[in-house]
């Protein structure tokens, strides 16, 4: 297929699931344009989706003293207002064509652009180190429950591979992103009510309802304050990124409102049901394994789906977190093909726009 083109799939020729996208910070030509702002939906979900994001939960009533009410405003606010940010960068993707920390040389200039990337980067890889750390601590954690190995040599072997399949995916690139998105975001949403059905028991309703109230500044604020540096603030520098293929025709609103719902309703769920254990048990909230705690009450037959939703929730982020990663480091002046620049080749190349392997 030529590139320009569009196929079957939706993408096109540079953009096509299961082969190696082309483009790297390249404005994507009006005739490699794809994709409906609904597909956003699915990356945002699918990347929020962990049961990580119980821990907001957690340390809204452990750490900030609010109650139910309370915990519940400042989680969605934190929540929903981070994420239109999100949203609202997502439109100069679609208008610029390029990625987020590409199109922000505009108003920094292409040197002064580079300490924000730097940051960026840093960020990124940061984050993706986390959650391939955690998956592979909750691989090992779950293991062990199953009577399945054990010690330091299991968690290095979780570990590595967990890591190549991120690099895996985020290898291919933009469109195979979004069609695995798409598939896993019903397999994880549906795991995830079955998780919460099962920990439902473990909810002891008198003291949820009996949570002093915190204070308003320091509790509700402050609160609000850290799901929001924790969720949307942290991936602002990516949002162009995955809005950059879709036709300068695509809706504003679509684009905004597909955004902010995919990301925030599964936070905003996690969130509350994080509150709802926390006033149970105030020790989960710093747990050194916060997923393999979480998987103690779980009975024996649905550790393997918990292992799936647990781990594939949080390598869902580090995909996201990987190929944003690699696009900062092509922003940078790094001269490599986008998907060497993921996978931490050596092959150099003389522009931003990757060669066809």
């Amino acid at each position: 297929m030529e590139t320009g083109t569009v196929g079957r799939d939706g993408g096109s020729g540079a953009d096509r699931a299961w082969s190696i996208e082309t483009n790297g910070i390249n404005p994507i030509p009006d005739a490699e344009r794809h994709g409906r702002p609904l597909e956003l939906f699915w990356i945002w979900f699918a990347a929020n989706i962990s049961v990580l994001g119980m821990f907001y939960g957690l340390a809204l009533v452990t750490f900030y003293g609010l109650s139910l009410p309370q915990a519940l405003v400042a989680g969605t606010l934190g929540t929903v207002v981070s994420f239109l940010l999100v949203g609202f960068i997502s439109l100069a993707g679609r208008r610029g064509g390029a990625p987020t920390l590409t199109l922000s040389r505009a108003p920094f200039g292409v040197f002064g652009n580079a300490l924000p990337t730097v940051v960026s980067y840093l960020s990124l890889v940061g984050w993706e180190t986390i959650l391939v750390a955690l998956s592979s601590l909750a691989t090992q954690a779950i293991l062990a429950r199953l009577g399945v190995g054990g010690g330091k040599g299991q968690l290095a072997i979780a570990f590595v591979v967990v890591a190549v399949a991120t690099i895996a995916v985020g290898l291919l690139g933009h469109a195979t992103i979004v069609k695995l998105m798409t598939w896993l975001i019903w397999v994880f949403a549906a795991l995830t009510v079955v998780f919460f059905v099962l920990q439902f028991g473990e909810v002891d309703w008198r003291k949820v309802t009996s949570l002093p109230s915190g204070e308003l500044l320091a509790g509700v604020v402050g609160g609000a304050s850290v799901v929001a540096a924790g969720l949307g603030i942290g991936w602002i520098n990516a949002a162009a990124d995955y809005s950059r293929y879709l036709p300068q025709r695509a809706s504003s609103a679509g684009i905004v409102g597909w955004t902010v719902l995919g990301a925030s309703l599964g936070p905003v769920l996690l969130i509350a049901f994080g509150v709802l254990l926390a006033a149970n048990n105030d020790q989960l909230a710093g747990s050194a394994n916060l997923l393999g705690a979480l998987a103690e009450p779980l009975p024996t037959w649905f550790l393997v789906p918990y292992l799936l939703v647990a781990v594939g929730g949080l390598l869902a982020g580090a995909v996201i977190d990987m190929y944003s990663s690699g696009l900062n480091l092509l922003t940078l002046g790094v001269r490599l093909p986008r998907y060497q620049s993921v996978s931490c080749s050596s092959r150099p190349t003389s522009s931003g726009r990757s060669r066809a392997s």
